[in-house]
């Protein structure tokens, strides 16, 4: 019995480096230990109770940290609408790189220039035009800019405010890729979900369209 417990622990163990989360990598290390205090002998017992100790640790405080941290009505609502993958602290340092601008006048992207800031529409409507058609309207929540930023290719429609103002927050591309850059987990919940965007505006029936 000792022996099986021994080698599902290496399982675990050898598992959780594959694990690009780091909540998710720790807590397998924790179970990991568990199983080699388990099974081996005292030394191996005292160091993976003692690794297994300030991981599981380390887990309670990533747990904690998350659910304290103090958001405003809207960022929660954007949070829970928009960016639910994300936990609240990778949110948060998503949305504190971006502003908050208004929109009047000047579009929010311009067809065949090129892109250099996401947006997420927060309040009012916008409409996606192409050669003067228009294809689309977006509202709360929808992004734009998306295409450009996920291909680095220039506008293919533009998108302008309907009726005035339209409020978006704003990310620059090049703030945002070191962002992404620095943050790995953080950098592949947000492409999945700027694909799953991109595809949802691709289906015939879509409400609106991809708007770059």
């Amino acid at each position: 019995m000792g022996e099986v417990i021994g080698n599902i622990a290496y399982v675990v163990f050898v598992g959780s480096s594959w694990l690009k989360q780091e909540l998710w990598l720790r807590v397998g290390l924790s179970v990991a230990s568990l199983g080699f205090v388990l099974f081996g002998s005292p030394t191996t017992v005292v160091w993976n109770l003692l690794f297994g100790l300030i991981t599981a640790y380390r887990v309670f405080r990533m747990i904690t940290a998350d659910r304290n941290i103090v958001m405003t009505t809207e960022e929660i609502e954007i949070h829970e609408s928009v960016f639910p993958t994300l936990t609240r602290g990778e949110f948060l340092r998503l949305w504190e790189v971006g502003i908050e601008h208004e929109f009047r006048t000047a579009p929010l992207v311009a067809e065949g220039e090129d892109v250099t800031r996401l947006l997420l529409v927060l309040d009012g409507d916008a409409i996606v035009e192409r050669e003067g058609r228009r294809l689309a309207d977006l509202g709360r929540g929808a992004f734009a800019g998306e295409m450009a930023f996920a291909t680095g290719a220039r506008a293919s429609a533009t998108v302008r405010a309907l009726d005035a103002p339209v409020r978006c927050r704003v990310w620059s591309t090049a703030m945002l890729r070191g962002l992404l850059r620095a943050n790995p987990d953080l950098s592949a919940k947000l492409e999945r979900m700027i694909s799953a965007d991109l595809i949802a505006k691709l289906q015939p029936d879509a409400v609106g369209a991809s708007a770059s």
